[in-house]
């Protein structure tokens, strides 16, 4: 549920980007800029171009995420990460704070999941469990940590 709403945010951030620079576009080409108006007419592009720049942003990362995911499955090496904590964010959706899951492997290496709504997290781990982490073999650092959802 969480995916789908990056993807909906940046879709709409997109939808509502193009709506505000198509309709400042249309109105600045059928009126004349002078001195009455104060360039206030501007405004709607600039709204339309920061709002559809930001949608374009959050597709972008989430689309490289998928793609970094789909090549850490393939080539990855997938090992056991024992549940340490689960902190919660300052982030909330309709009410429900998002949390992380921090896991540690044999090694002592530290683990963070992406952000999950925490009604679902804690009925599905508490500290103790067990996750599959998926690690790069060139890069440590780039890692995910599989939620069973």
């Amino acid at each position: 549920m969480e995916k789908f709403f990056k993807w909906f945010i940046g879709i709409f951030l997109i939808f509502h980007g193009g709506i505000f620079l198509t309709v400042g576009i249309a109105i600045l080409t059928t009126i004349s800029v002078n001195e009455e108006n104060n360039y206030l007419f501007f405004i709607f592009p600039i709204i339309g171009m920061i709002t559809l720049s930001i949608g374009a942003i959050i597709l972008s990362r989430n689309i490289k995420n998928n793609i970094r995911i789909k090549k850490l499955k393939v080539s990855g090496e997938k090992i056991k990460a024992e549940v340490i904590d689960i902190k919660k964010t300052s982030f909330q959706i309709n009410r429900i704070p998002l949390c992380k899951l921090v896991a540690r492997d044999e090694k002592g290496n530290i683990f963070y999941s992406d952000m999950i709504l925490s009604n679902k997290l804690n009925l599905l781990y508490s500290i103790g469990d067990r996750v599959n982490v998926l690690i790069s073999s060139e890069n440590p650092k780039n890692y995910t940590v599989l939620l069973d959802l």
